[in-house]
């Protein structure tokens, strides 16, 4: 039988194929383009940060009930009830 490749595997197989096998291309980068780069690299950064930031107290918590196995509080509270 034949499979199709699908999904994020499929992809990022593809990106590499193009990546490290290009041909010559006849392009002119300017100067200000590695600095664009930079940019969005620094800007996303930032953000992941911020993000984690944020929502640093929901994730240690959610880790923690995932690792020590107890029901979240409020189930406690309604089977006590």
């Amino acid at each position: 039988m034949y499979r199709k490749a699908s999904g994020p595997s499929f992809l990022v197989a593809l990106f590499i194929v193009f990546v490290l096998n290009p041909e010559s291309a006849h392009a002119y980068l300017d100067p200000g383009s590695g600095s664009y780069v930079f940019q969005i690299i620094a800007a996303t950064a930032v953000s992941a940060f911020f993000v984690l930031k944020v929502y640093w107290h929901r994730l240690t918590l959610f880790l923690s009930r995932l690792v020590s196995g107890r029901p979240p509080e409020d189930e406690q509270k309604n089977q006590a009830s």
